[in-house]
C-alpha cells in the first residue's frame, strides 16, 4: 500500500475509532495512561478486521493502535498496550 493511501486509511480509521476513544476517556481511567482499556478495545477491533482466522496480526494491531492515537488516544498508553500484547 503506498505511503498516502495508507494515511487515508488510517484517518479513516480514526475517524471511526473516535467515539471509542472518548468513550474510554469519559471513564475513570484504571490502568496508567488507559493502557488495558486501549488493550481491550484495539484487541476487539483487531479480531472483528480478521474474522475468519479468530486472531488478527500484529501489523492489523499496530495500524489500529496508530489510529487510536489519530484518534486522540494517549500515545504512552497506546504504546504500553501494544507492548504488553507483544506486538512491539
Amino acid at each position: 500500500m503506498k505511503s498516502k493511501n495508507l494515511n487515508e486509511y488510517l484517518d479513516t480509521l480514526a475517524e471511526c475509532i473516535k467515539p471509542v476513544v472518548d468513550a474510554i476517556h469519559e471513564q475513570i481511567p484504571i490502568t496508567k495512561g488507559y493502557y488495558g482499556e486501549y488493550m481491550s478495545a484495539i484487541s476487539m477491533v483487531a479480531l472483528k478486521s480478521d474474522a475468519e482466522s479468530g486472531e488478527a496480526s500484529n501489523k492489523v494491531k499496530l495500524g489500529i493502535g496508530v489510529a487510536f492515537i489519530r484518534a486522540g488516544a494517549n500515545r504512552d498508553g497506546v504504546m504500553s498496550a501494544l507492548h504488553a500484547m507483544g506486538v512491539i
